[in-house]
């Protein structure tokens, strides 16, 4: 019995030698001449071509000798190459006995080495089994159909035993050994394990199921969709978004989901420069059902990959058609209201000063005959006049703020510093107050009149409610956080008790007597709209008898 998986001699050296000849050319086949079988020296040359019959010219010893060197310099690599492969080689003849094998089959298969595989009996060395589990023997054999009819197959999905008897999947590929006679005599097979290749199918399958699992559960539609806006993938919750329940949406272009074509060309527009840049789109759209009614979708996308844009985009789509309407009558409710409030400022204004004018017109015939409890009853009564006027003004002002028709426009803050200081001069000289106000910088969207009114306000407050026992001072300063501009207006003045904070930005509330300071009770609720209307808030920090900070932030964008 061989003692080596590549014996030199025989079927198993002359098919190598074959093999090697057909993949390095003439070069080759010159040095593996000794492998095959002895022909005539002109049929050599016929066979060799040009460069076999300029060998032929050699001295007859001298050619003899550089081919058996030749053809040991081959057989030694190819030795090398047979036993440093990754792949299992297995050979077998037509009665099954093994002729020839490999380190890497040995491993593969639990052989101890590639020797003592050699002369047994194939189905045993291998333990091969069909795709179905059953013993080779038992059905259609690729090996033994290999042998019968000479044919190389590629064979995926069966597997080997081998001596350990534990399955090796195996994808492999069978071809005929022929002998000297050209018929065939036996199979030689090279396979590989697919273990790991099946492991990472298996995982990639769970990922998928899992994967599928959440885009059919989830709560909001999800879908791929590429840049030629044709659906690539979509969960259920998307198709059902659009009416679509139950719906395979992938191949449909996107424009069947809009009611109208300029919604769709208005989206192309606006949100795919924004994706190609890396940017993440953000829009409510008006889109469609299956059945035509318009619906109100929220949508929000970015390109899977900027630097691979074939991959497309993730959209998600969420209908706001409900949230939409009543969006809508609120607006139209608050407008409403606000017309109100007009209309009725507006109006209330003219019976007070009728009042108001009378009263004083009274006081002047009368004053000669008036006692002094009449005369402080009318000015009673002229004061809570001229008091609501002032209500009334306030709340007209109140209720213009965010009816701005004009656009935001690019602001510098240290201007509206300045002219609320300016405007605020009197009050804070009258009140001996220090006005600490460094030069900001900043630049930000925003309705000039209003943000001075904002910093009037604060300002103001801060001057009047002032402590008795030492002179206002007021710092302003702005930071960068960010996404916002914070600002504050600080003072040192009667502070605010925690307990009151929640109400100090409502309409009318007073936390202080007329007599002690005067006012509506509306400065800091039209603070609060302000900011709001802007797109920020305002919060405070203060505490009895230890001034107070009010913070503002204001969007950069």
């Amino acid at each position: 019995m061989p003692t080596t998986g590549l014996p030199r001699q025989g079927l198993s050296g002359r098919f190598f030698a074959t093999l090697a000849m057909s993949a390095a050319g003439p070069a080759a086949i010159a040095a593996a001449l000794p492998l095959l079988p002895a022909a005539p020296p002109l049929s050599i040359g016929i066979a060799l071509g040009a460069g076999a019959t300029l060998l032929a010219l050699l001295p007859p010893l001298a050619l003899s000798r550089r081919r058996h060197r030749a053809a040991s310099a081959a057989a030694d690599r190819l030795q090398l190459v047979f036993e440093t492969a990754a792949e299992g080689i297995f050979g077998v003849d037509t009665e099954r006995r093994v002729i020839l094998a490999n380190t890497a089959a040995a491993r593969l298969l639990g052989w101890d080495s590639s020797a003592a595989m050699l002369g047994g009996d194939g189905a045993q060395v291998l333990g091969h089994h069909l795709s179905d589990g059953k013993p080779c023997h038992t059905g259609h054999c690729a090996v033994r159909a290999t042998m019968k009819d000479g044919q190389t197959r590629r064979i995926s999905g069966e597997f080997f035993q081998g001596r350990s008897g534990q399955p090796c999947p195996v994808d492999y590929t069978v071809s005929p050994l022929r002998g000297d006679d050209g018929r065939v005599s036996g199979a030689v097979l090279v396979f590989h394990d697919t273990s790991e290749q099946k492991r990472a199918a298996r995982e990639i399958r769970t990922l998928t199921r899992y994967r599928q699992a959440m885009l059919d559960n989830a709560p909001i539609g999800m879908a791929l969709i590429g840049l030629d806006r044709v659906v690539v993938e979509s969960n259920q919750t998307f198709a059902a978004v659009f009416g679509r329940a139950g719906e395979d949406l992938r191949g449909m272009h996107a424009r069947h989901l809009y009611s109208q074509e300029r919604y769709f060309t208005d989206v192309g527009e606006r949100a795919y420069p924004v994706l190609r840049a890396g940017d993440t789109f953000r829009g409510e759209i008006r889109m469609a059902r299956r059945d035509g009614a318009e619906i109100w979708v929220r949508l929000v996308s970015h390109i899977v990959d900027s630097a691979r844009p074939d991959l497309g985009v993730v959209w998600t789509a969420e209908d706001i058609t409900d949230r939409k309407a009543l969006e809508l009558d609120l607006q139209r409710s608050n407008e409403e209201l606000e017309r109100f409030a007009y209309v009725a400022s507006h109006d209330l204004r003219q019976p007070l000063r009728t009042v108001s004018s009378y009263l004083t017109l009274l006081r002047r015939s009368l004053n000669d005959r008036l006692g002094e409890e009449e005369t402080t009853f009318i000015s009673y009564a002229t004061e809570g006049a001229r008091r609501m006027d002032r209500m009334i003004t306030d709340l007209l002002d109140y209720s213009r703020i965010g009816r701005q028709s004009a656009e935001k426009e690019m602001v510098r803050l240290d201007d509206i510093l300045h002219r609320a200081r300016e405007t605020l001069a009197a009050a804070i000289a009258e009140a001996g107050a220090e006005l600490e106000c460094p030069e900001t910088g900043v630049v930000l969207p925003g309705y000039p009149s209003e943000l001075e009114r904002l910093l009037q306000n604060l300002v103001g407050n801060a001057v009047k409610f002032r402590a008795p026992d030492r002179a206002p001072l007021v710092r302003i300063a702005c930071r960068d956080d960010g996404r916002d501009w914070i600002l504050s207006v600080a003072d040192n003045g009667i502070g605010i008790a925690p307990e009151y904070h929640d109400r100090l930005f409502m309409v009318f509330q007073r936390l202080v007597s007329r007599e002690q300071y005067e006012g509506t009770g509306i400065g800091l609720a039209a603070c609060r709209k302000i900011a709001e209307h802007h797109g920020g808030r305002i919060w405070l920090d203060s505490e009895a008898g230890k001034g107070c900070t009010i913070f503002i932030s204001l969007p950069k964008q």
